[in-house]
């Protein structure tokens, strides 16, 4: 029994000590500017984590997904400075924890390439 309630009160405390992390999700960037991006990324105090899944149509080309529940203001500034040196615009977006994984401080940087020579465009005949 005591080592039951030990064990949670570690896990909890554990849990309390989870540092914030930034989700980098990236869609269609150079090889100069993934470097770009790395080296920058290297800059900032939040440990990061590359995803490999695509980015919802609905988010700018450049957007900082924020949770309400913690926002990180300085740390929030410099991944949009980051953006800016890439030549980038960013939006700020907030969501609620119950709707995503973001809680905690967690941050999503979401970069789209807009170059128009990688966009497709439908042939005028088939």
């Amino acid at each position: 029994m005591k080592n039951g309630i030990l064990a949670c009160a570690l896990m909890l405390l554990l849990s309390a000590c989870q540092q914030p992390t930034v989700y980098i999700f990236s869609k269609g960037l150079s090889d100069s500017q993934r470097q770009q991006l790395e080296a920058a990324l290297k800059t900032q105090p939040l440990p990061y984590e590359y995803v490999e899944h695509d980015i919802p149509r609905e988010f700018g080309v450049a957007t900082l997904l924020l949770s309400n529940d913690r926002i990180l203001r300085q740390e929030t500034e410099q991944l949009a400075t980051i953006m800016q040196g890439l030549g980038y615009q960013p939006e700020i977006s907030y969501t609620t924890r119950a709707n995503h994984f973001y809680g905690d401080g967690n941050i999503g940087f979401y970069l789209k390439n807009t170059n128009a020579d990688d966009a497709f465009t439908m042939p005028s005949r088939l």
